[in-house]
C-alpha cells in the first residue's frame, strides 16, 4: 500500500495539490484500501497518515490509516486539514462532496489514476494469478460436467459457473456470457435460451481479492464442417500470434492492427477491439484498440481476445486469455484452459 501512496503523492505533486479525495464507490478507492468498504472516503494527504473516514456502522482498523468516524461535525474536521487545492476524480465527485471543502479548488486525476493503476504490484499479480487459476478450474470441470450432462439450455452453465463462484467463496467478475449458435453472433449476449447447436462462446471471470480475470472459450455443438473448423483454427491462431507478441514497448495500436491484418477478409466480422487491461475493474488501462497510442510496460495486465461474427451464417467465435506483461515478454495466465474446438457437446435433438 505504501508504494500506491507514494505514486498518488507524486500526482500531488505534479498537480500542486494538497489532498486527493477518493469515494467509497470509486475504483481507485478500493485499489488504495485493498478491500470495499461501504460509505467512507479516503483522504491522501501530501504527508502524514492517509485519512479514512467510515461511518459510525462500520468497524475497521489499520496501521496505514488513521481511522476518522463520520459524524455531524464532519465538515468542521475536513476544514481543520486546510486543504486549498483538492485531487479529485471527477466522475466519483459530487456536488455534496464539494462542500465538504468549503472554498478550495478542485483538479481532476482521474487520467493519472488510471494509468498508475495499469502496472500492477506484486501482490496485485498474485491476486489476478489466483483470480486466473480459479477461472481455467472452472473451465476444466465445466468441460467434464458438460460431456456428462449435456446441458440442455445456456442458463445450465451460466449457473455451473456461478455454483462454483459461490462454492469456492468468489465473486463474478462480470455476468457470464453464454451464448450458442445464432446468439454467439452478440459478443454481450444475455438473452437466454435452449443451447443451439453451432459454435458456442462461453466468456467469464472471477474476482478475487477485489482482482478479476476474463478468460473466452469457444466450444461446438454438433458436428462442425470444414469451413467451420478453418474459421476456428484462424481465430485461435490469430490469438495466439497476437499473444506471442507482447512484451514491454509494444504499442496497443499495433496489437490490434496485427489482428486484423492476420483475419484477411475476415476483419470486417471482428467487431471490438483486442483487448484491454485488467485489475480491480475488468476494463481498465491500457487500451489495445485501432487507435491506442498506449505502449505496454512490465506489470500491466491485459486480455487478447480476437472474434469473429458473422450473422448471416449464424458463426460467433471469440478466444480470449488473460495475459501478464513480463520484464522478456509475457505470461499467459490462462494458458492452462485448452482451446480445442470440444465437438463431443451434441444435443441429441
Amino acid at each position: 500500500m505504501q508504494g500506491k501512496i507514494k505514486e498518488l503523492r507524486q500526482i500531488l505533486n505534479k498537480k500542486k495539490a494538497n489532498a486527493l479525495f477518493l469515494h467509497w464507490k470509486d475504483p481507485n478507492h478500493k485499489w488504495v484500501l485493498g478491500e470495499k468498504l461501504e460509505d467512507s472516503f479516503i483522504l491522501v494527504r501530501s504527508t502524514g497518515k492517509p485519512l479514512l473516514f467510515i461511518s459510525p456502522l462500520e468497524s475497521f482498523k489499520s496501521k496505514k490509516f488513521q481511522v476518522v468516524i463520520i459524524g455531524k461535525d464532519l465538515k468542521k474536521k475536513i476544514s481543520s486539514y486546510n486543504i486549498k487545492r483538492l485531487a479529485v476524480n471527477n466522475s466519483f465527485f459530487t456536488l455534496k462532496h464539494k462542500e465538504f471543502f468549503g472554498k478550495a479548488s478542485f483538479v481532476d486525476v482521474s487520467k493519472d489514476l488510471l494509468k498508475i493503476r495499469s502496472v500492477k504490484d506484486e501482490s496485485e499479480i498474485r491476486k489476478i494469478r489466483k483470480a486466473c487459476s480459479y477461472t481455467v478450474k472452472c473451465f476444466n470441470e465445466l468441460i467434464r460436467a458438460w460431456k456428462k450432462k449435456q446441458f440442455k439450455h445456456e442458463l445450465d452453465v451460466v449457473r455451473f459457473i456461478k455454483r462454483f463462484a459461490l462454492d469456492n467463496d468468489l465473486g463474478l467478475a462480470f455476468e457470464p456470457i453464454v451464448a450458442s449458435g445464432k446468439n454467439a453472433c452478440t459478443p454481450h449476449h444475455s438473452k437466454h435460451t435452449e443451447l443451439n447447436k453451432g459454435f458456442c462462446v462461453v466468456d467469464f471471470g472471477f474476482e478475487y481479492k477485489g482482482y478479476n480475470s476474463d478468460m473466452t472459450r469457444t466450444v461446438f455443438i454438433g458436428k462442425p464442417s470444414k469451413e467451420q473448423r478453418d474459421l476456428y483454427e484462424l481465430v485461435r491462431s490469430v490469438q495466439e500470434s497476437c499473444v506471442e507478441m507482447i512484451e514491454p514497448g509494444v504499442l496497443g495500436r499495433d496489437l490490434n492492427d496485427s489482428a486484423v491484418k492476420k483475419l484477411g477478409d475476415k476483419a470486417r466480422f471482428f467487431v471490438h477491439s483486442l483487448g484491454h487491461g485488467i485489475g480491480v475493474e475488468v476494463h481498465e488501462k491500457p487500451s489495445v484498440s485501432g487507435s491506442s497510442e498506449e505502449f505496454l510496460v512490465e506489470g500491466m495486465v491485459l486480455t487478447v481476445e480476437p472474434g469473429v461474427y458473422t450473422p448471416k451464417k449464424r458463426v460467433g467465435i471469440r478466444v480470449e486469455d488473460t495475459i501478464l506483461v513480463s520484464r522478456k515478454g509475457f505470461v499467459n495466465l490462462t494458458r492452462s484452459a485448452s482451446k480445442e474446438l470440444y465437438r463431443f457437446l451434441v444435443l441429441g435433438k
